[in-house]
């Protein structure tokens, strides 16, 4: 209900994706998934595992690639890539709880690496 009732910004027909959302173009805000506990938001529409070579080469993390507020967690040749409403130590708990480690970029635009926990 919160969502379906929201007022849509005016965005000229010619700016809006060819593909478009469901829900009439209509989108929960932030403050609506944290108070609704969403764990995980795509940070590109519908998609959440992309090539890791979008996001890594040798020399590291391509930052440019990382939208802001978002999680990249390296799985072999894919990264599972989402924004959340929890706090990058809930992650660094439960991924790294299972040797997962994963970049996020803060507030201030810098990618911050959270390592795998040693068992």
């Amino acid at each position: 209900e919160h969502v379906a009732h929201r007022k849509l910004p005016d965005i000229p027909a010619k700016l809006l994706p060819i593909d478009k959302l469901m829900a009439h173009q209509k989108r929960a805000d932030y403050e609506y998934l944290r108070e609704r506990k969403v764990t995980y938001i795509s940070a590109r529409p519908a998609m959440f595992f992309f090539p890791v070579s979008d996001f890594f080469n040798s020399d590291g993390v391509f930052e440019e690639n990382v939208p802001r507020f978002a999680f990249v967690v390296p799985l072999g040749n894919y990264v599972f890539m989402f924004k959340s409403t929890l706090i990058p130590e809930y992650f660094q708990y439960t991924f790294g709880a299972k040797g997962l480690a994963f970049y996020y970029r803060n507030i201030d635009d810098t990618i911050q690496y959270f390592p795998a926990n040693d068992k």
